[in-house]
């Protein structure tokens, strides 16, 4: 997990500091994989109340794998069955059935009484007598410009829907640290870096050593220019090193920002008193291998480079 996420970390960074990353061909995050198992296993407990809201929050992030989409349909569709709310129960069993076709459903590993109440469950709602996705027939109404706008306005539903979750989720499972980054990620996407920054303040105050959440935290305020607040964080990750483990990555970005934020806010012998301590670990090659954007590096390596003459 930590590995997973500190990639997520150097991307929003990266993208705070002017660099472009690709994202495409990640795998998908354990969060959502874990709380996709969570769900089932609510649910084989008979805790079906429990299992939707674990599943309603991992579907999230398996956008684009059907066969674990098509799977969490099926516990949530079977659970809201036993929860007595038939409507969603069948909307959830024909996006199953559209993503992964019945074959797909039946091949889903359930208990035998359970197997046998999804069977008696489908015929009820009618579903599978004519699968959902099925190629369309001639005469079709081709999707238009007002098809593609009102598919814009699901997307950010559906973002909405997934904050609300999320934010849910956390009150009930406040030591859930990866729920926190998750949503600070949703809140950067829609633009609402306030909620975002709270949401770590949030995460730090729970886990007080949480230097990854305090790193970000530092970023923000350094790419607003806030750098005296910047300072704050990144001297709170310097004093946590002393006494626990913190990643190399974040160590060096951290102390890189911190003698950049000391230069920018005019207290260069700071910046140079630092910078001195940093001479082994911060080399020109490694300057040009951290996510500082192309200016930061320059400003950086000129820092350094006076500090041999």
């Amino acid at each position: 997990m930590k590995g997973k996420k500190f990639f997520s970390v150097l991307i929003v960074i990266s993208v705070f500091l002017g660099i472009t990353v690709s994202s495409e061909g990640q795998e998908i995050d354990s969060f959502y994989i874990r709380l996709l198992n969570k769900g089932e296993a609510s649910f084989n407990a008979g805790s079906f109340r429990t299992a939707v809201k674990e599943l309603k929050i991992a579907v999230f992030g398996i956008e684009g794998h059907k066969d674990l989409l098509g799977k969490a349909h099926v516990f949530m569709g079977l659970s809201y069955y036993y929860l007595k709310n038939e409507e969603e129960s069948k909307n959830h069993l024909m996006t199953a059935v559209k993503l992964i076709g019945m074959e797909g459903v039946s091949g889903i590993d359930l208990k035998s009484d359970k197997r046998s109440d999804l069977s008696r469950i489908l015929s009820y709602f009618g579903i599978g007598q004519e699968e959902p996705g099925a190629a369309p027939k001639a005469g079709t109404q081709p999707e238009t410009t007002a098809a593609s706008s009102e598919k814009e306005s699901k997307d950010e539903a559906a973002l909405t829907n997934k904050t609300k979750e999320l934010n849910t989720y956390i009150k009930e499972n406040p030591d859930e640290k990866e729920a926190y980054y998750e949503l600070y990620e949703i809140y950067l996407k829609e633009k609402q870096e306030k909620k975002a920054r709270k949401t770590l303040e949030d995460l730090t105050k729970q886990a007080p050593l949480e230097t990854q959440a305090l790193y970000l935290l530092g970023v923000m305020h350094f790419k607003e220019r806030n750098f005296k607040r910047a300072e704050y964080y990144f001297s709170r990750i310097s004093a946590i090193s002393h006494s626990s483990d913190v990643s190399s990555e974040i160590m060096e970005s951290t102390q890189a920002l911190n003698i950049l934020s000391y230069y920018f806010r005019g207290k260069k012998e700071k910046a140079y008193e630092l910078a001195e301590s940093q001479q082994s670990v911060l080399t020109e090659e490694k300057i040009n291998q951290l996510d500082l954007g192309e200016k930061n590096k320059r400003v950086l390596a000129g820092i350094m480079k006076k500090l041999t003459k």
